[in-house]
């Protein structure tokens, strides 16, 4: 099975991003925009530094992740990061038992 970016996020469309992040204003501030939302539910953030963070909503932890959308590209090519990020292999089989 051939796993790629689309199969490891959810899109966030139709949810305004302030909804999105309200309850984690506390800890994230009101200076990030949602970019992307992992299938697991984590969410990857740029601030108005233009840096990028990853809110792990699994531990509440919250940290830069990239110093801008250029490098957290690059960064989602290598498939370690990618593995840490998206938990690949439990959302792959969270997905394949969906699917059943």
């Amino acid at each position: 099975m051939n796993i790629n970016l689309n199969d490891l996020t959810v899109k966030f469309n139709n949810i305004p991003s302030d909804k999105l992040i309200e309850d984690w204003t506390w800890l994230i501030g009101t200076d990030k925009t949602p970019i992307m939302v992992s299938a697991i539910g984590d969410i990857f953030l740029q601030g108005d530094d233009n840096k990028i963070y990853w809110l792990d909503v699994g531990v509440g932890i919250f940290k830069i992740v990239a110093e801008e959308i250029d490098d957290f590209e690059e960064k989602l090519k290598d498939i370690e990061q990618a593995n840490e990020w998206f938990m690949i292999d439990l959302t792959t089989n969270l997905k394949l038992s969906e699917k059943n």
